[in-house]
């Protein structure tokens, strides 16, 4: 059996994130760009039975994303002032 520190070993071989993270760039790499937007209409039908909750599905995420770029305002606001 060959004694090999743990750091040539380590450089030796890639870690499995690493792995993973290289088979997902070649899939990638592989597949067509598409922009084809037909699987989003079979989703109509169900849609289209609740327009309510699709209405407030909409409002609640036009709030949320405002929300969102609302916090550093506040942030910024509250270390300016100060507490």
């Amino acid at each position: 059996m060959t004694d090999i520190s743990s750091t040539q070993a380590q450089a030796d071989r890639p870690s499995a994130g690493a792995i993973q993270s290289e088979l997902m760039a070649e899939a990638a790499a592989k597949r067509a760009r598409s922009s084809n937007l037909r699987p989003l209409l079979r989703l109509l039908p169900y849609l289209t039975r609740r327009p309510a909750d699709l209405a407030a599905a909409g409002v609640f995420s036009v709030v949320a994303a405002a929300a969102t770029l609302a916090l550093p305002l506040a942030a910024k606001y509250l270390v300016d002032r100060g507490l």
